[in-house]
């Protein structure tokens, strides 16, 4: 009786493992592993194909949040900014999404984008529009002295309310009827670093950051450390672990940005 009973249940056992009711004991090891569930979104080492390590934005961000933490980590910078080239270095796969997100920012008026004297063309700098609001007083302060102050409230107000005048330039008559500039307040603006005279263009005016000229030194001489680093190795490349222990003794910027700016405007590759 208790043959016969076990006999039916080894039967019943191997209908149900036929039927796929019970699984088979995974002996050797051969059954493949279900994928593993991140349970935290934060970038950890393994995933430094796509982005360098340590870095501690979500998975899932967007343009604003990838140059928000640009700025983060270059703390020594005279002035907050970041590339726009290199938030493609941190988002590569939809340049098109990154740029609709921060045309939208731009439209919110919350991020303003320049051009910045000393990089390609198609270089542009990003930056708060709350930062270039301060930017503005502070060019304010130092002429309190010299000129007329009114001149950068109206400045201020006119370029920072208005969404359309939110682009890289703008033109002299614009700046004498919307901004109620005469030439003496726009010299006054030009002298004060807040806007430059286009190279081509007459009557026209690229909006500009103060204080660009030393940020775009330390810039110049950290791409110029790292690139002769690589230069000098007989593979052309290095490790990133090893690279981060350089200490680089001319730039003031730290080697994660200036990577990511490398790497953004494709003078290295990863």
């Amino acid at each position: 009786m208790n043959a016969r009973k076990r006999r039916i249940e080894a039967e019943q056992n191997l209908y149900n493992i036929q039927q796929g009711k019970v699984q088979k004991p995974d002996v050797y090891g051969h059954r493949k592993r279900p994928p593993i569930r991140k349970t935290s979104n934060i970038i950890n080492e393994d995933e430094e194909d796509e982005f360098f390590g340590d870095v501690d934005i979500p998975l899932n961000s967007d343009a604003v949040t990838a140059a928000e933490y640009l700025i983060k980590i270059n703390p020594k910078s005279s002035i907050p900014i970041c590339f726009l080239h290199q938030i493609y270095s941190i988002l590569p796969n939809n340049n098109t999404l990154t740029d609709r997100e921060l045309q939208k920012a731009f439209a919110d008026g919350t991020w303003r984008k320049f051009h910045i004297i000393g990089a390609l063309d198609d270089e542009y700098i990003l930056m708060k529009t709350t930062d270039y609001c301060s930017m503005i007083d502070h060019a304010k302060q130092q002429c309190a002295e010299e000129g007329d102050v009114s001149v950068y409230d109206k400045f201020k107000h006119t370029v920072t309310q208005n969404s359309k005048y939110n682009q890289v330039s703008i033109t002299k008559e614009v700046l004498v009827k919307a901004c109620q500039l005469n030439e003496q307040n726009i010299s006054q603006l030009v002298s004060s670093g807040l806007l430059i005279p286009h190279h081509v263009q007459m009557n026209v005016y690229w909006f500009s950051i103060y204080n660009q000229g030393s940020f775009m030194s330390s810039l110049s001489n950290g791409r110029l450390q790292i690139l002769r680093i690589l230069k000098r190795r007989s593979t052309k490349d290095i490790m990133e672990k090893l690279l981060k222990q350089k200490k680089l003794n001319k730039s003031s910027f730290s080697i994660d940005f200036l990577m990511h700016d490398l790497i953004g405007s494709g003078r290295v590759e990863k």
